[in-house]
């Protein structure tokens, strides 16, 4: 600026030079360092304000859905700790599997046992939650990527299968079928290393003439009562049931899953 200036004085310049995008950088660098604003920081870390998006913090809601249904709430008196695992490497949580008294966790220890010597990556909180779907709990996977699923749901699916039970798939989404198909037919490959080892059918309203191990029921058939009767039998026979994105049942189609479950 003060050279600009004297060039200026002696008529060599015809307007003074301001250094424009330096201001602009200098300015980015200051905001940068001086940290985040308190909206920001409720917002985008806290997740406390109305409109955030990064991070949102739904406890806020508790008191006011305590005072709507009282002890109806599901998660009541319940909490969350993923610390405890946090400095347990794999092989230490394998072995505290391994030390698990009972039998059912024996072969799934062993299974979890080779995918970490195959260099996969191990979910701590997901083996847990495959475990008490071994033990025939129910559980909620809050993970859209269902591919990274595969060993914790495919497993606990495959036995219930191995002990003559029958699978039950149930859609919650339009259009997606022939993508959750395929999805199940890469999972259980994972899991027996055997390609297409059950037989998996999109249920229709016609009786299959094959024996259906794995049957997936459309969105738009939950309430399909003709269906619901032409594979009662495979209906009777199940076992063990997958709702994919169940949110978007719950307010549309609770009768057709009661019925389902008559």
């Amino acid at each position: 600026m003060l050279t600009s200036k004297k060039y200026y004085e002696a008529e060599l310049l015809a307007t003074l030079f301001y250094p424009v995008f330096g201001i602009i950088i200098v300015g980015e660098l200051y905001f940068f360092l001086d940290g985040l604003t308190r909206s920001e920081y409720v917002s985008d870390i806290l997740g406390e304000d109305e409109d955030a998006y990064k991070t949102v913090n739904y406890t806020l809601l508790r008191k006011s859905l305590r005072t709507l249904f009282g002890d109806k709430l599901l998660g009541e008196n319940t909490s969350i700790n993923n610390t405890s695992y946090m400095d347990v490497t794999n092989e230490e949580f394998i072995r505290e599997i391994e030390k698990n008294e009972d039998g059912t966790y024996d072969n799934f220890a062993a299974y979890i046992k080779a995918l970490n010597q195959k260099g996969e990556d191990i979910d701590h909180n997901y083996v847990h939650s495959a475990m008490d779907l071994l033990e025939g709990k129910s559980i909620l996977f809050n993970n859209p990527f269902y591919y990274d699923l595969i060993p914790y749901a495919f497993y606990p699916m495959n036995r219930a299968l191995l002990r003559h039970k029958k699978i039950l798939v149930i859609l919650g989404r339009h259009s997606v079928q022939d993508d959750i198909k395929k999805w199940i037919e890469d999972g259980i490959a994972a899991v027996t290393n055997i390609p297409f080892m059950w037989n998996i059918q999109i249920l229709t309203s016609e009786k299959s003439e094959n024996n259906v191990d794995i049957g997936i029921i459309t969105r738009s058939d939950v309430l399909n009562i003709k269906l619901h009767n032409a594979n009662a039998e495979f209906l009777e026979n199940v076992g063990f049931v997958v709702i994919i994105e169940p949110s978007k049942l719950i307010s549309t189609a609770q009768i057709g899953l009661n019925l389902i479950v008559k």
